[in-house]
Order: structure tokens, then C-alpha cells, then sequence
């Protein structure tokens, strides 16, 4: 059986949904419309570590806000950490 935690979309856009199996231990610490942050454990005896799953915001003038939101997660670590997503960052404009 998988579990899931969801952000519902806004309007037509957005939207994240983390899936996972029973098998493994997830703890939602907190979601977002630009992300979920879940605290993970593969077994009992394993080491728990941390996942922000992003979205990121897709209008450029507003970006910062969505990477200030990281930063104040990051601030509050003491885990490893490990982030995946869509951050709608390009590196270069072509």
C-alpha cells in the first residue's frame, strides 16, 4: 500500500503530491503550497534524515521568496537533508 500527502493546486496551476510505501517511515513536518517537508526513516534502526520535496515559484520576480522559505528551513536542521523538485531555476536565459 503507498501513502501520500498532497497541496492542493491553485486555480489551474501548482499542486504537489509526495507518494511513498508502507514500508518506509515519513512524517509530515510541514507543506506548503511551494513544498512538503517530511522527516524520513527506512527502518527502525536506520538513521532519519529529512526531504523537502519543492515546487518552485514560477514567476521570476518572486523566486526569492520561494528560496528565503529554504533558507528558514535549513536554519532549523539537525538532520541531513536532501531537496527535490522543480525550482524553476534556469542557469542561463537561452
Amino acid at each position: 500500500m503507498k501513502h501520500v500527502v498532497a497541496v492542493d493546486s491553485t486555480g489551474t496551476g501548482g499542486g504537489l503530491a509526495s507518494y511513498w510505501h508502507e514500508s518506509v517511515d515519513v512524517y509530515l513536518i510541514k507543506k506548503h503550497r511551494r513544498f512538503i517537508d517530511v522527516h524520513v526513516r527506512e527502518s527502525s534502526s536506520s538513521p532519519r534524515f529529512r526531504i523537502t520535496f519543492v515546487y518552485g515559484e514560477p514567476r521570476m520576480e518572486d523566486r526569492h521568496f520561494m528560496w528565503e522559505l529554504m533558507r528558514r528551513l535549513h536554519g532549523a536542521l539537525t538532520e541531513p537533508w536532501m531537496l527535490i523538485g522543480d525550482f524553476n531555476e534556469a542557469m542561463w536565459s537561452y
